[in-house]
């Protein structure tokens, strides 16, 4: 399916895989790719950051295994994940960001009450914290965080 410049793929059964790919149009946009968790704030994510700007193209990436893969053919500037645990960012999430150093990522926790942003800069990555962010506060960090990865 072709959503805004990007190819979503939503795999019929887990074991199906996905190509994921840019479109051939260059954008400024700032891509993110949602990939928490439970399902139901995975999709109000994505519905809420595909209607809050024009300046966003999200991908929602339904099973977090594919997410190596989709980062490797996406410009990707935000990766949105569940937390393991506190709200700290998944061990094989720290690993794919040291292989990335122009993404962020988001880690939320699995109640929404806590979320770690890092947000990768000119000079090295930044960590900050929140409890009980809303989601316009959410969107306003993603909006004012690094620049597109494909600009």
């Amino acid at each position: 399916m072709y959503v805004g410049g990007l190819y979503i793929c939503r795999p019929a059964s887990p074991t199906e895989g996905c190509d994921w790919h840019m479109a051939k149009e260059e954008t400024s946009a700032k891509v993110i790719v949602v990939a928490n968790r439970p399902r139901f704030f995975r999709e109000l994510l994505y519905r809420a950051l595909t209607t809050a700007s024009e300046a966003f193209q999200v991908l929602e990436l339904t099973d977090e295994g594919e997410l190596g893969k989709a980062l490797r053919n996406l410009p990707a500037d935000w990766v949105i994940l569940t937390s393991e645990e506190e709200a700290k960012l998944p061990a094989a999430a720290e690993s794919l960001l040291a292989a990335r150093p122009a993404l962020s990522a988001v880690a939320v926790s699995p109640d929404g009450a806590r979320v770690e942003v890092i947000a990768a800069g000119t000079h090295g990555r930044t960590r900050q914290d929140y409890q009980n962010i809303s989601l316009a506060q959410l969107i306003a960090v993603l909006a004012a965080g690094p620049q597109p990865a494909n600009s």
